[in-house]
């Protein structure tokens, strides 16, 4: 079974290819696409499992991923030559062009933690640059027993809870590990505060990942520009759109406000690479990248 593809429409956005190893997902947020979606009751579902064709095996799945990485090796021999330091916008095109962990589910949950995580290391460890999107905190000390189907077969060597900066230790480089940020946790009832998903981001920019911040959606500017300050030094790349498919309405000129608001502050600061998804640069007409 090929497990890795390219996105189409909307989510190319994010990624040139992605994989998604499960369905469900406990964080359960209200406004999530696959909540609402006309296949809401296999990927929106709260119950996380195994997508069909594995057995309920994870190993199946790793031996398949390892096959689908072969096939892609080729493709990033020269992405896998870029060193740290990146120039700014080499970052945006960096984790453009990375394999994407997941559409469908959290790959930090309890449940999806050590297939994800096993398949990032593999396919860093094969020159593959990975970027991940996340909810959760609770990852930063990845327990042991996640991995007990990776031990038994593969001769994996986590013998202990291990912490995330000791976790991928080999190109290191090719890793993007961003937060999901709207500041509204009633409607992400399930997933770590923004609280503690800022403070983890502060920790994984301290051990030297490369960081990324998706504030998708904008439920409310104000916060939301409120929310770009607080991370601002410690994340690399910005992502910012609105709620999709709903008839939320946004007035152009709040969003307008949000946009000018963030331009100004990034061009007087940093100028890091923000990229605004098609729901703003439709609403306003502005490109969906600028670069100073």
């Amino acid at each position: 079974m090929r497990l890795i593809y390219q996105p189409q429409g909307r989510a190319a956005e994010y990624s040139r290819y992605a994989v998604n190893f499960y369905n469900g997902c406990t964080n359960q947020c209200t406004y999530c696409y696959n909540r609402h979606c006309s296949a809401y009751k296999l990927l929106g579902k709260p119950q996380v499992t195994l997508r069909a064709g594995f057995d309920n095996d994870p190993l199946k799945a790793y031996r398949a991923f390892e096959k689908d990485i072969e096939q892609l090796r080729s493709e990033y021999r020269n992405l896998a030559d870029w060193k740290a330091p990146l120039q700014p916008f080499e970052v945006g095109e960096f984790v453009h062009n990375g394999l994407f962990f997941n559409f469908v589910s959290d790959p930090c949950l309890p449940e999806t933690i050590g297939l994800n995580f096993a398949c990032i290391n593999h396919a860093l460890c094969s020159g593959v640059p990975c970027s991940v999107l996340t909810k959760r905190a609770d990852f930063m000390t990845i327990p042991s027993e996640r991995f007990a189907w990776f031990h038994s077969n593969l001769g994996g060597s986590i013998k202990k809870d291990i912490p995330i900066e000791q976790f991928f230790t080999t190109n290191r480089h090719l890793l993007t590990i961003g937060m999901s940020l709207t500041g509204f946790d009633d409607q992400e009832p399930h997933a770590s505060s923004t609280l503690e998903r800022i403070m983890a981001l502060k920790r994984l920019h301290r051990a030297g990942f490369r960081t990324w911040v998706s504030f998708e959606p904008v439920i409310d500017p104000e916060r939301t520009f409120d929310l770009f300050g607080l991370v601002y030094d410690c994340t690399d790349l910005f992502r910012i759109g609105l709620l999709n498919g709903s008839t939320r309405q946004y007035y152009p000129k709040d969003v307008r406000l949000l946009y000018d608001r963030i331009e100004y502050c990034n061009r007087m600061d940093s100028r890091k690479p923000i990229f605004w998804k098609h729901t703003v640069t439709d609403l306003l007409g502005v490109p969906s990248c600028t670069k100073y």
